[in-house]
């Protein structure tokens, strides 16, 4: 299984080389890590103002971690509460597609 940290760094390697975002970014915000899934908030661009966008890492035993960067992008004036909501509707439509 892999460990949060290697989760993360799954991430931000996927979000560089992948998801076509030119500066090199931080992951911002951790909004959930389970055993099963990750997901992280991160700003693509320098300014505080940037919206935070969301990336997915699928981490299930026995697999290569999975990343996806979830169509959503939220202000990054929200609060944790509409945050955590946004991530997690975009997460459960991933989910639901994939079935």
């Amino acid at each position: 299984m892999s460990s949060p940290i290697k989760s993360r760094d799954t991430a931000l390697e996927y979000i560089r080389n992948t998801a076509g975002v030119k500066n090199l970014p931080e992951i911002k915000e951790v909004v959930i890590e389970t055993q099963l899934y990750s997901v992280y908030l991160f700003q693509a661009g320098a300014s505080a103002k940037t919206p935070f966008q969301a990336v997915l890492v699928e981490h299930l035993p026995a697999a290569e971690p999975k990343v996806t960067l979830l169509p959503v992008k939220i202000a990054a004036s929200a609060t944790k509460i509409e945050k955590s909501k946004k991530v997690m509707d975009s997460v459960h439509d991933h989910f639901a597609q994939a079935e």
